[in-house]
């Protein structure tokens, strides 16, 4: 109950710190993939974006062996994006997806329902030896990419 406590006034003390319209430096809630974080710790930042109405960004379907890690740790979600929507990370705040690479079907379906961003991360990519990745890579659906918001990104890092 203590700790509880403790974590809710340093959560509101960082929150009324940087959460201010003209601010340059805003909170993102950031859980860095479902694979990394457990339940609780995926709970307590759904409920913190929630509570602050804090935008979110992760990584959502960057390769097939992750995707099939999140499929065996969260069996009850019909995808990897419906994971993320149980935990109240997929857009009920604005969010912001990296990597969608391998999203398809019902997961495309629930970026564009839910107003989730993709950031597509090209050079980031290549550079795990995937081939170049676009947004016109991405597959065709009928309501078309002009109903999601798109973003082409770039990842420092060192070689």
């Amino acid at each position: 109950k203590v700790e509880y406590q403790i974590e809710q006034n340093v959560q509101d003390i960082i929150v009324k710190e940087f959460d201010c319209e003209d601010g340059l430096v805003r909170p993102i809630v950031t859980p860095r993939f479902i694979p990394s974080c457990t339940p609780e710790l995926l709970s307590a930042c759904g409920e913190m974006a929630r509570r602050y109405n804090l935008p979110v960004q992760s990584h959502l379907s960057e390769n097939h062996d992750e995707i099939e890690l999140v499929r065996r740790l969260e069996p009850q979600s019909r995808h990897y994006a419906d994971a993320y929507d149980r935990y109240v990370l997929f857009g009920q705040t604005p969010t912001v997806m990296a990597h969608c690479v391998w999203s398809s079907g019902d997961e495309l379906d629930l970026l564009r329902e839910r107003g989730v961003m993709v950031a597509r991360l090209p050079i980031s990519m290549s550079r795990q030896e995937w081939h170049l990745y676009a947004v016109s890579s991405m597959p065709a659906y009928p309501w078309g990419w002009a109903a999601m918001s798109v973003a082409v990104t770039t990842s420092v890092f060192s070689v």
